[in-house]
């Protein structure tokens, strides 16, 4: 997926374009690196880890990375009248 920014909805959130851009950007480039490696970030729980599927049942936990990382399926649409894109 590329890497975008939503102005108008982080400026309808009342948060600072260039603080989340700035954040969105670092993670844009760690999710790469981790993709290299063959490892992805899974957010449950409302914990994060860094999870390796080696095929031996459940993936393997490398890492908490902590705070707030909510999971779910990821969808997202404008359907909701404000035309502003809306997670699930």
């Amino acid at each position: 997926m590329s890497f975008e920014i939503n102005d108008e909805e982080i400026e309808a959130a009342g948060k600072d374009v260039k603080a989340i851009t700035k954040i969105a950007r670092k993670l844009h480039n760690a999710s790469k690196e981790l993709d290299r490696l063959g490892v992805y970030v899974f957010g449950g729980s409302g914990q994060g880890t860094i999870r390796f599927n080696d095929g031996k049942g459940g993936p393997l936990v490398l890492a908490h990375i902590g705070h707030h990382f909510d999971g779910g399926d990821g969808a997202c649409n404008t359907y909701r009248g404000d035309g502003l894109l809306r997670g699930e």
